[in-house]
């Protein structure tokens, strides 16, 4: 006897196995079909898994002003930032505050309190 959850599921989606693999292992060594409820768990934690993902943030630049944002986004000789826009009011950066901030004002940037910030994420 095998029990299965959604989080042993889940663990094998995060393994990087598929629906249909999963399905068809499992019925490669059952005895009979596979229970009804047993497709039917896989199908639904198969049908959530990855609607949230994570990625590296060392920074978060914001502002009031989105034309700003955006110019910050697309300035060539920012790009070893390795930014990437979440809002148009909202930048996030891999590179450190300090790095950031410095990289910012290097290229002219005047951080004024209102205007434009950056804080550790």
């Amino acid at each position: 006897m095998w029990r299965f959850s959604a989080g042993s599921i889940r663990r094998a989606l995060d393994a990087g196995h598929v629906p249909d693999g999963i399905t068809a292992d499992l019925a490669a060594v059952a005895a009979g079909p596979l229970p009804q409820p047993l497709s039917y768990l896989i199908a639904d934690t198969a049908r959530g898994h990855g609607r949230v993902r994570t990625a590296p943030a060392a920074c978060v630049i914001h502002g009031d002003e989105p034309a700003l944002l955006a110019e910050l986004a697309a300035h060539r000789r920012l790009a070893k930032l390795g930014r990437r826009r979440l809002a148009p009011t909202v930048l996030v950066s891999q590179s450190p505050p300090d790095t950031t901030l410095a990289a910012l004002r290097a290229e002219g940037y005047v951080l004024l309190p209102r205007r434009l910030t950056a804080r550790c994420a």
